[in-house]
């Protein structure tokens, strides 16, 4: 059982739950987590949070109920350039990001297109974790991915398993 679950979305996501970070620790004592990641999808996901959320996040506890928090946010990939939807100057007060692919916010390509876009995403300094990389929408060459990942900030891969779903994730830490 994973200690970590470090891909979650609360209500603020818009989507997908109706919990809040308080219910999110809650499950996660019962869960038997030590530590849970709040990454709520950035602003250009349709109805999800704006970027004064993210502002505001890094004020929030760091602890509930025994568990862990660290904050983040799931960020959208944007174009082939690998530009993201919330500012360093936002980011830079989170303990780390996911990069995500979105069929909302980014155009599916060719696996050597998408796979490029990622390894430029991975470049910004917070990004810990590519996520959804195993969406068949969005074709990427896992061995380019883990070649590319030392040489930015995203340095690994394992499988992650999150708040009892399989999720697959190349999930890269370097350690916060």
């Amino acid at each position: 059982m994973p200690e970590f679950d470090p891909h979650t979305h609360s209500i603020a996501s818009g989507h997908a739950t109706s919990c809040t970070i308080t219910d999110m620790a809650k499950k996660a004592v019962s869960l038997g987590l030590k530590m849970i990641g709040i990454t709520d999808h950035g602003p250009a996901t349709p109805y999800s949070c704006r970027p004064s959320y993210f502002r505001n996040l890094s004020f929030s506890p760091r602890e509930r109920f025994g568990i862990e928090i660290m904050i983040g946010a799931e960020l959208n990939i944007l174009d082939n350039g690998g530009s993201v939807d919330l500012d360093h100057d936002i980011l830079k007060h989170l303990d780390y990001a996911i990069v995500s692919m979105h069929p909302q916010t980014f155009k599916p390509s060719t696996a050597a297109d998408n796979t490029a876009a990622y390894i430029r995403s991975m470049k910004h300094p917070n990004v810990k974790i590519l996520g959804h990389c195993d969406d068949s929408r969005f074709p990427v060459d896992y061995d380019a991915l883990v070649k590319a990942a030392p040489d930015t900030a995203t340095p690994s891969s394992c499988q992650a398993t999150a708040m009892g779903r399989n999720i697959s994730e190349i999930f890269a830490w370097r350690l916060l």
